[in-house]
């Protein structure tokens, strides 16, 4: 929880239904393992509707190695965010093995976490993760690409 809300009560809708108390390395895997799961869920959905169905994992400045950053773009994107950072260093490893195994289980999924890799522009607007419209414009991009390239690895 943010600083703060710790001892405010948060109601179900806000929460979600109770999470079994853990420790990290277990409470990483079962998140990995619920997150993977639901994308099974919504890939069955979309097949049994005869619709497509198509997975991103998003970047974040905080995955050791994914971009470059500037004296500038650190002050922005990362001071203030040290909370964070251990979270998506430990979390992120594991939702990219466990979209491996999502894509041989037949989901389209694509792990865009170094879309930004060659990037040495400012990208990130905040120490959380979100990006500005030239970020926005470079995963939109990434994700027409690998939509155009499974649609053409499925034609006939």
């Amino acid at each position: 929880l943010a600083e703060g809300e710790a001892g405010r009560h948060l109601d179900y809708a806000t929460t979600g239904p109770a999470w079994p108390p853990q420790a990290p390395p277990q409470l990483f895997d079962d998140l990995a393992a619920f997150w993977m799961e639901s994308s099974l869920a919504m890939h069955a959905l979309a097949v049994g509707k005869g619709a497509l169905f198509f997975h991103f994992l998003q970047p974040n400045q905080h995955l050791p190695g994914s971009k470059p950053m500037t004296d500038d773009e650190i002050e922005v994107a990362i001071t203030g965010g040290e909370p964070f950072a251990p979270h998506v260093a430990r979390g992120y490893p594991l939702l990219r093995e466990r979209g491996a195994e999502l894509v041989a289980r037949g989901v389209r999924f694509h792990d865009l976490t170094l879309v930004f890799e060659d990037t040495h522009e400012p990208i990130y607007v905040d120490n959380i993760g979100h990006v500005g419209p030239r970020g926005n414009e470079i995963i939109a991009d990434a994700i027409a690409a690998r939509i155009r390239e499974d649609l053409a690895a499925a034609a006939p």
